[in-house]
């Protein structure tokens, strides 16, 4: 008789994606899903800070991306999915947060749910007035110090990467039934908001 290890009572069987433009929330949504469900959570954004902070060559393209407001090519952000996905087997649910944002990213997600035989999938969308979101990134930048949000030209960029590539993601998946598109405005006050758009997102997911 074969002997059942752990994994055979935990197996990866759903993936949720987490998108929306820049300063949506996405983070600290997924965040408060991860904390309460144990799921298993990859920030793209996150995830490539990280590696932008090792004097690596890996690092230091991925870095000067980052700095120059791009979304990092498809062949560095496979290098960063390939070492770090494989390590959330044990889990149920994985959260991706930022991720997919291009079309590569796409067939990367692809290939992972078909090697893993993975069918359940759902983009959990947060759409947010794009002023008020540049209101939030300016107020993020002060509170953090992140590079990526240091001025406008560089808000900017991100928001034409965003518009460019990730908002064609968001309407690839619509027609396929995919989509839980979520108001990430919900109050004046931010923790009210934040408490509301995770209450949506509990509804509906």
């Amino acid at each position: 008789m074969p002997i059942l290890s752990y994994n055979n009572y935990m197996k990866l069987h759903k993936i949720l994606s987490i998108l929306g433009p820049p300063g949506s929330g996405k983070g600290t949504q997924s965040k408060l899903l991860s904390d309460k469900f144990g799921y298993g959570f990859f920030s793209m954004g996150e995830t490539l800070r990280m590696y932008a902070a090792k004097d690596t060559e890996l690092g230091r393209k991925i870095k000067e991306s980052i700095d120059q407001g791009y979304i990092v090519s498809d062949d560095l952000a496979e290098q960063v999915v390939t070492e770090t996905w494989e390590g959330f087997l044990d889990k149920e649910v994985i959260l991706l947060e930022g991720f997919p944002r291009t079309p590569g990213q796409v067939e990367m997600l692809n290939r992972f749910m078909t090697k893993h035989g993975i069918t359940d999938y759902k983009v959990v969308y947060i759409n947010v007035d794009k002023q008020k979101l540049i209101d939030r990134i300016v107020l993020r930048s002060k509170k953090e110090g992140r590079v990526d949000d240091a001025d406008m030209k560089s808000i900017e960029k991100r928001f034409d990467e965003y518009n460019g590539k990730t908002e064609k993601i968001i309407e690839y998946y619509k027609p396929l039934g995919l989509v839980i598109e979520i108001n990430g405005d919900q109050a004046e006050d931010m923790n009210e908001s934040i408490q509301k758009v995770h209450a949506e997102i509990m509804s509906k997911i």
